[in-house]
């Protein structure tokens, strides 16, 4: 099986990555390419030089997809908007050395300085375009077509998003972990022998988020609580007809 799989940053993504080349060993990979806003803007829509590999993982949208995706199964990962952005935030501060930006686009560099040198209150709240493609329905605007660009959604586009996760053969949400890689073994025919395994896990210690700062970034991630909720409605409904076809 060839996949397309529409990274959602700070989700299991690269545990995901690990677990899908197992499962598809031989394939090509493409390159990482439009992992970061600016990065992706240079790219200027021009996808040409990364056609033709069996499996794509990135952090583009849906766009990419239409371009380069025939015939590969189009999949995803889901993890609480709130909590997805204070990993962000906490993987930026501490995991990176700042010495290995060098090769980044400077605005999107700064971004990622700016999560080791304010607080997570002020780091949310920073008048920065490029941060809030990050934290503000990231997943829903990458899922409809780009999640770097920071255009606004209507209910319309989130009610296509919702029919794209559905018609998806299989996606993962982070916390159900091990029910989405059950799914994966009944929608793709390879079971898995055991867990999927946590990698590129965001260090340092988790005091918490404060009320205040999860009810700024709920508000402005609405979208992608409603598509959130859809995904684990949609694998709710899809474990029934599994449970109920075992029993027949």
């Amino acid at each position: 099986m060839r996949f397309f799989f529409l990274h959602n940053p700070k989700a299991g993504g690269t545990s995901l990555r690990t677990f899908l080349a197992e499962a598809a060993p031989g394939f090509s990979y493409a390159p990482v390419f439009g992992n970061a806003p600016n990065d992706y803007r240079r790219l200027g829509k021009d996808f040409s030089a990364f056609a033709g590999f069996d499996t794509y993982f990135g952090h583009y949208g849906f766009e990419v997809y239409v371009a380069l995706g025939e015939g590969h199964a189009l999949i995803t990962n889901f993890r609480d908007p709130v909590r997805r952005v204070h990993s962000i935030y906490r993987y930026w501060r501490n995991n990176v050395d700042l010495g290995a930006l060098t090769h980044l686009d400077q605005g999107d560099a700064d971004v990622v300085r700016s999560a080791q040198q304010l607080s997570f209150s002020d780091f949310i709240r920073q008048d920065s375009d490029d941060l809030r493609a990050y934290t503000h329905n990231f997943h829903a605007r990458q899922l409809y077509r780009d999640g770097w660009n920071p255009d606004p959604l209507d209910a319309a586009a989130v009610d296509l998003v919702k029919r794209r996760i559905s018609a998806m053969p299989w996606f993962y949400i982070a916390e159900s972990a091990e029910v989405s890689i059950y799914l994966f073994g009944r929608a793709f025919g390879t079971a898995a022998e055991e867990a999927i395994s946590r990698q590129n896990e965001s260090r340092g210690t988790f005091d918490g988020i404060a009320l205040a700062d999860a009810a700024y970034l709920a508000e402005r991630n609405c979208h992608d609580y409603a598509i959130y909720a859809h995904a684990w409605r949609e694998q709710a409904q899809r474990l029934a007809a599994v449970a109920q076809q075992s029993s027949a």
